[in-house]
């Protein structure tokens, strides 16, 4: 199975040396996060977009996503950013953009309603760019779980409309995260990769926490998906190349060990 790293975890570095760095630990594949410095949806015109796609080709570093979350921008700008990014995500040829809902809010009723409304307008940009928009369910988030997005996904009605599965997420918020794996199966097209202790949502290496993730990478392959174990760590620090390279070792280890 392939794995990857965000572009997220390398906020401070320019983005060519994030994309070297991450070829060069090992990783097939990465996803270009568009809060990157160096990728912001305002930043990607043609020119940029062609640079991207060069520096990709001569790396042979695969490109899994395009993901674009605006936590806390406002919604104008969050939206419109969305709809960039399926734009972007089409001309950098990802065919995925992942995305995730606001923060839920006991303040403000009709958050659910809003966020399908939201993902039809979202979904309709997708279906005419041939891009699928994961969405990826989060503690805390309007999509919290793997049962309210197949919810939302009855509701909204889109062939386009998909899943990023995030292990750690799942684990925290579903009974059963390889239930979770065979319930959704071909939904999921995308994942984020981490360990989690104590159901607490705190992005761990592999093997730091209670996961046992060589069991999610063969349920993965048997719910026929063949994407990219893409790693997913929370501020990895002043050296994100040290703890991108320690997550690579340490799921070189799980998938060794996966049935």
């Amino acid at each position: 199975m392939k794995t990857g790293f965000r572009t997220a975890g390398f906020a401070a570095w320019g983005l060519g040396p994030a994309l070297r760095a991450i070829r060069e630990i090992g990783f097939d594949t990465v996803e270009l996060c568009l809060e990157h410095p160096g990728s912001r949806p305002e930043m990607m015109d043609e020119t940029r977009i062609g640079r991207v796609r060069k520096m990709l080709e001569e790396l042979e570093l695969g490109l899994s996503s395009v993901s674009y979350h605006g936590d806390g921008s406002p919604p104008e700008e969050r939206e419109a950013r969305t709809l960039r990014g399926i734009d972007i995500a089409a001309r950098m040829g990802a065919g995925v953009l992942v995305i995730n809902t606001d923060a839920k809010n006991p303040a403000l009723p009709g958050q659910m309603e809003a966020t399908v409304d939201r993902l039809k307008r979202f979904c309709e940009a997708a279906e005419k760019r041939g891009v699928d928009l994961a969405v990826e369910p989060e503690p805390g988030l309007v999509i919290e779980s793997s049962a309210d997005l197949q919810a939302v996904v009855g509701r909204v009605g889109s062939p386009r409309l998909k899943m990023n599965l995030d292990v750690g997420h799942a684990f925290i918020t579903d009974p059963d995260l390889l239930q979770t794996i065979r319930r959704m199966g071909t939904m999921i097209v995308h994942t984020h990769v981490e360990d989690i202790a104590g159901r607490v949502h705190r992005h761990l290496l592999p093997g730091e926490g209670e996961i046992d993730l060589a069991a999610v990478a063969a349920e993965l392959r048997r719910a026929g998906f063949a994407g990219s174990l893409t790693i997913d760590l929370f501020n990895p620090g002043d050296q994100p190349d040290v703890a991108a390279r320690a997550a690579f070792e340490a799921l070189a280890r799980v998938l060794e060990s996966a049935p």
